[in-house]
């Protein structure tokens, strides 16, 4: 159990219901007060899950490749089989795929059921888990199938970040400055100042202001039709830059390297500004030791810029990029289909993994 003095709960409101967001070291000892309910957890729990004696488990191999329809399928009968029930409640224990499954699973089995949400990586901590978004892959279109079903708690235990790996940590703080960035100024240097400690305890202060930030375009857009959009910020260029790279490159790092590639991309019109700046210069350190995961040059382009073309926040006629806005914070902007706007992305992209300056 943890000490509640150090906990911080923040209050999410959604269309649906508010639910609570508790933060803090030791946290995930609170779950055993949960009856009548089956745990679905990432398979690398399985010996800690089966020392707790936590009850009915079902585990995943949380796998980009299993972020399937037939993923889903499977462990709605999992849970079938272990005889959840329309008043039962499912704990989802892991990062982000696990809930992009559970998401999902929860909102259509049986029409809905109650579920409860354990993040255990950085990523899902601070970015993910609020705001109730799916995002299931296609054979070929990552992420094309989703929908919005909030969990009813959400427990935030930073002891599991010591389970992480350095690239997971990274990948976890590149979101984190991404939405603090798209905040504004304010929030961006905040966050850089909480971001210097990696002790349990102040991580839970950093994950608590990422999580206030992203609240705001929570709760003004829920359903993702305007404000919240912006959070897409580097994406467009990470999503292609991991379909680029056969997923060598994980999401966190390849929406670092977006985020470079976006600036550099507008930094062809304009200077610079001071927020600007430090925000690339933040995640050219997270994105450092890139080259040490796979060979920049055997990323192939073709596939890269096939994945740009077919993002999903493209409309029929224009490519939509989201680009920095000088003094903090990002825009949207349309630009006519052609090749020669997909060249210009290709050349950003490749500017931010050769290490270019601004």
């Amino acid at each position: 159990m943890s000490d509640q003095s150090d906990q911080t709960v923040l209050t999410v409101s959604a269309k649906s219901h508010q639910y609570e967001v508790l933060i803090g070291a030791g946290v995930f000892g609170e779950l055993e007060t949960y009856t009548d309910s089956v745990t679905v957890a990432d398979s690398r729990f399985k010996e800690m899950f089966e020392k707790r004696a936590l009850g009915s488990c079902v585990f995943v191999d949380a796998l980009e490749s299993n972020k399937t329809l037939a993923t889903v399928e499977s462990i709605i009968i999992a849970l079938q089989k272990h005889g959840v029930r329309s008043h039962s409640t499912v704990i989802a224990v892991g990062g982000g795929i696990i809930q992009d499954l559970m998401t999902m699973v929860a909102s259509i089995y049986m029409r809905g059921i109650s579920w409860v949400y354990v993040p255990t990586t950085l990523l899902g901590m601070i970015d993910s888990c609020i705001g109730g978004k799916s995002s299931i892959n296609t054979r070929t279109v990552k992420n094309l199938i989703g929908n919005i079903y909030p969990p009813s708690r959400i427990y935030i235990d930073t002891n599991f970040l010591s389970t992480l790996s350095d690239v997971d940590y990274l990948c976890g703080l590149s979101e984190a400055s991404k939405i603090c960035f798209c905040r504004g100024e304010n929030e961006f240097k905040k966050f850089l100042a909480f971001a210097q400690n990696k002790a349990p305890s102040d991580v839970a202060k950093m994950v608590a202001h990422v999580l206030a930030a992203k609240k705001w375009f929570i709760e003004v857009d829920e359903f993702d039709k305007a404000e919240r959009k912006n959070l897409n910020f580097g994406h467009t260029f990470g999503h292609a830059l991991e379909v680029g790279s056969n997923h060598a490159v994980p999401h966190g790092l390849a929406v670092a390297s977006g985020i470079k590639a976006a600036i550099l991309f507008e930094s062809k019109n304009r200077s610079a500004s001071e927020i600007e700046r430090e925000l690339f210069g933040y995640v050219s350190k997270l994105t450092s030791g890139i080259s040490d995961l796979f060979q920049i040059d055997t990323i192939d382009w073709a596939k890269y810029s096939d994945a740009f073309k077919a993002d999903k926040k493209h409309s029929g006629d224009e490519y939509s990029l989201l680009l920095p806005n000088y003094g903090g914070g990002v825009r949207i902007e349309k630009f006519e289909k052609s090749d020669d706007l997909v060249s210009r992305v290709v050349d950003a992209q490749k500017s931010s993994l050769s290490g270019a300056k601004l």
